[in-house]
């Protein structure tokens, strides 16, 4: 797939996509990667050695970064597990959330089970038997759930990616903003 840009009278480029306008480059690219372009082209601006760099780290990898802010109340060497692992989303997941089984077996202590809110990323604690360690992320408000400690949420950057990593659709890993 290639998408094309327009120019202005003027000369000046327009964005393609216009919820890419105030996002990193290399979220952007993750996301049209993820629904299937083959390549991106950068033009108008010249990008920063950090943005290249950013973008050329995801133009390598087999699976879509998910940018993420965790809250305090996570422990470090989960969270540094977390960072570690890839995942992949259940392709029968329900409608509200995304279930990725890969980190199932984690050992969490019940922690923060607050309300999960639209983008909030979860993992079930030792109160949910075989489910603990499940990292799931609400794609809808949800309330609280004593199985379920609240560890961080998508940043705002990211939201549109989830839709490229529903049902299995692509590899995913949790990255820190």
């Amino acid at each position: 797939q290639v998408a094309e840009k327009v120019l202005h009278k003027t000369g000046h480029g327009v964005c393609t996509m216009e919820a890419h306008r105030y996002i990193p480059p290399h979220i952007a690219m993750a996301e049209l990667f993820a629904e299937g372009f083959d390549y991106v082209l950068t033009g108008d601006g010249m990008a920063s050695g950090e943005e290249l760099e950013d973008m050329s780290r995801c133009a390598r990898e087999e699976y879509v970064e998910i940018p993420v802010v965790f809250h305090r109340y996570i422990e470090d060497e989960v969270k540094r597990r977390l960072l570690s692992m890839e995942f992949i989303s259940r392709v029968d997941q329900p409608e509200q959330l995304i279930r990725a089984t890969g980190s199932r077996g984690l050992h969490v202590s019940p922690c923060y089970c607050a309300p999960r809110n639209r983008y909030a990323i979860s993992l079930n604690n030792s109160d949910s038997s075989h489910y603990m360690g499940e990292l799931q992320i609400a794609l809808q408000d949800m309330g609280s759930s004593a199985e379920s400690n609240v560890i961080g949420f998508v940043h705002p950057f990211g939201v549109r990616l989830l839709e490229c990593i529903k049902y299995g659709k692509n590899r995913f890993k949790l990255v820190e903003l």
